[in-house]
């Protein structure tokens, strides 16, 4: 006949640790992310300044247009893949004031003003952030007769994006640095940033 339950007995030590084990084998490898790169830069030469004003700044010298986003005969951007898109410009002013607006689909949704008379020499400048759809189009004008927008071999005029590519991961923009463009140029670029 089987006998009754004792009492339950303390815990016993810790056993000492096993050895390692072996290391397993290497993962498959995964799929990497597309990155979608949409960047120009685009300048005017010194014989360009002043430009006419309500219509779409002419450039004439291209920097980095691989992609073919900036139509180089409208003078506009044209957007390829929606997302989230930096411009920023900054615009050498002299003998005249300024007036640029920054256009899209022929809204002007930024403007600048710079009011410099005589033979000095200023700044305008702007960044900014736009969230653009595919077919969208982005030029930079000037307004009325303020247009002193000015370059030459010592005085620069740009328009910009800092940056080759950029794109979204998991919410988080990342991007790289390049230089702007060239001495002597009045120039803008961008780079988009875009999500699937």
């Amino acid at each position: 006949m089987r006998g009754l339950f004792g009492p339950k007995g303390d815990r016993g030590y810790h056993g000492m640790r096993g050895e390692r084990g072996h290391r397993g084998p290497n993962g498959a490898k995964g799929a990497g992310v597309p990155q979608k790169r949409s960047a120009f830069s685009v300048g005017i030469s010194p014989s360009k300044s002043f430009p006419p004003s309500g219509f779409p700044i002419r450039f004439d010298k291209v920097f980095y247009n691989e992609e073919s986003h900036y139509n180089t005969t409208s003078h506009s951007f044209t957007c390829i893949h929606s997302g989230v898109y930096v411009f920023s410009y900054h615009i050498t002013v002299r003998n005249r004031p300024l007036r640029s607006a920054l256009v899209v689909n022929g809204s002007r949704r930024v403007r600048t003003r710079d009011s410099l008379y005589g033979q000095g020499i200023d700044q305008a400048s702007t960044l900014l952030l736009l969230q653009l759809v595919v077919g969208d189009q982005v030029w930079l004008e000037t307004m009325r007769d303020w247009n002193g927008a000015y370059a030459s071999s010592e005085d620069d005029s740009i328009f910009f994006r800092r940056g080759s590519s950029l794109w979204w991961r998991g919410g988080a923009v990342r991007g790289s640095t390049a230089p702007p463009p060239g001495e002597g140029d009045l120039g803008y670029s961008a780079t988009e940033a875009c999500s699937r």
